[in-house]
């Protein structure tokens, strides 16, 4: 049984988020975590008045060992963050315990985590490493979901198997991204439109089964070719 926990916590117990933070006018969004060599690189988009500034002030931060910038979309920039004091902070303990970041965001000199663990005790192990590492963080939600090894068999249409599978061999879903729809439509041999269709339809699906909600209508391939 999977796990998917919602948590707080202050920005001034989170010390990768206060040196984000101060003194800039910005929100910040964390996109993934990224474990390389031993190190951990968080991937952050940023926005807000003082951008410029961003990139001025953080790289002279005493614990921000580089910063890449990797481009811009939305009114958004994409940074790849090497930080010298995640080794035993927060994100490192996500790391640690395994844990996907589904999102993490700041707001209100706070910052919020939804995080899924494949298995429901490495919750309990994540909370155990916390306190143990004088990190304080406040459970706003913990959902049980169901076993995500399950067959998906009887959440997908082949038709949405098939798309699904090769848009993320192919890097669909990376950032930036390796492939578009169009190609995707080209190296399957059906429309634009049946592409986007069936990608909506099936990570609905699959978001449905994860998250154990019952759609309102049902999800089919009525309109796709």
């Amino acid at each position: 049984m999977s796990a998917i926990l919602t948590f707080d916590v202050v920005t001034d117990d989170f010390p990768f988020g206060r040196a984000l933070e101060e003194n800039l006018h910005l929100t910040f969004e964390i996109e993934r975590i990224i474990p390389l060599g031993g190190h951990t690189f968080p991937l952050l988009w940023v926005s807000g008045p003082d951008r410029e500034r961003f990139d001025e002030e953080i790289p002279k931060h005493p614990h921000v060992d580089d910063i890449k910038f990797l481009g811009s979309q939305n009114q958004k920039s994409l940074y790849l963050v090497e930080w010298e004091g995640l080794s035993h902070g927060l994100i490192q303990t996500l790391v640690d315990v395994e844990a996907i970041l589904l999102s993490a965001y700041s707001e209100n000199s706070h910052w919020t985590f939804r995080v899924l663990f494949p298995d429901d005790t490495d919750a309990s192990e994540f909370h155990t490493h916390c306190r143990a590492n004088g990190i304080h963080i406040t459970v706003v939600k913990l959902a049980y979901s169901v076993d995500l090894t399950d067959s998906t068999d009887e959440v997908l249409t082949q038709a949405q198997y098939d798309l699904l599978t090769t848009a993320l061999k192919e890097g669909y879903f990376e950032i930036p991204r390796k492939i578009s729809q169009a190609e995707l439509a080209q190296t399957l041999g059906i429309s634009g439109q049946a592409v986007s269709e069936r990608m909506r339809r099936g990570v609905q699906a699959l978001l449905m089964r994860m998250l154990e909600i019952t759609p309102e209508t049902p999800v089919s391939e009525e309109l796709e070719e």
